[in-house]
């Protein structure tokens, strides 16, 4: 849940944020909600799905950054309502995936601004999931990991092609991943999990390599926050290996 959404206004106001302050913006109007999905298109931040106590939620909103109001959307027709993958392509956004009350999902469906509306896109063809990361490079995206509703986890990635609406898969991870993932030019970046590792997917050959290990204090860690600036990913926060609620980390690493 905080992951999606700090990327979200990270990612808009990344170029202001350093040395200067935190500035509040209008709260979100619909019910409070923890395990949401975000993603943006132009000055548009999109928030929807997520969850309240035994309760799943539907519904969408956007919010302008211009005049930091928020207007309602079409409610999200999709299964899930947690833990789902967001992105967006040329203009479009994708949510899918996810958890329902009847378990993991498998759905994609796109976003037209133009006219408000949710159209149904092909289903991701492997376990259904939620967690998953997902990362774009051009007009795809790709998506992999994930939890199926327990052990064990999932260590597939699959590319979704927005232009003719198809999966293909590809080269599995080399370990489980959690839910975090981002793309720098070509290439695609994933981490977090049982270890530190931290590994790079290249495009053109389907090959993943490991560039390294997070030196962070405390183990691995997951639930983190990560996001891009320029040809930069950043990677931080989180829950650790043996970790109580009140020794989260706050550490801040660069890529």
């Amino acid at each position: 849940m905080k992951k999606i959404i700090t990327f979200l206004f990270l990612a808009f106001s990344f170029t202001t944020v350093f040395g200067q302050v935190w500035t509040q913006k209008a709260s979100l109007p619909g019910l409070t909600r923890w395990y949401a999905t975000a993603f943006s298109i132009g000055h548009y931040g999109f928030v929807g799905g997520g969850g309240g106590i035994g309760t799943d939620y539907e519904d969408f909103w956007r919010w302008d950054q211009k005049t930091n109001t928020w207007s309602q959307i079409a409610t999200y027709p999709g299964a899930g309502s947690g833990g789902m993958i967001a992105f967006t392509i040329n203009g479009i956004g994708y949510v899918g995936l996810g958890i329902s009350s009847s378990g993991a999902e498998s759905d994609l469906w796109a976003y037209d601004t133009t006219n408000n509306t949710w159209t149904q896109k092909a289903s991701l063809p492997s376990t259904a999931r939620y967690d998953a990361f997902v990362f774009v490079i051009g007009t795809n995206a790709y998506v992999g990991s994930g939890d199926p509703g327990g052990p064990p986890y999932l260590q597939d990635l699959w590319k979704y092609n927005s232009l003719n609406n198809t999966w293909t898969q590809k080269a599995n991870l080399p370990q489980v991943m959690a839910s975090m993932g981002f793309a720098i030019g070509k290439n695609g970046y994933a981490g977090e999990g049982p270890t530190s590792n931290f590994y790079k997917y290249d495009t053109t050959s389907d090959t993943w390599s490991l560039i390294g290990t997070i030196p962070y204090s405390g183990g691995a860690f997951g639930e983190a926050v990560d996001f891009v600036n320029g040809n930069q990913g950043f990677y931080g926060t989180g829950t650790c290996n043996g970790c109580s609620a009140s020794s989260s980390i706050r550490q801040f690493w660069g890529l």
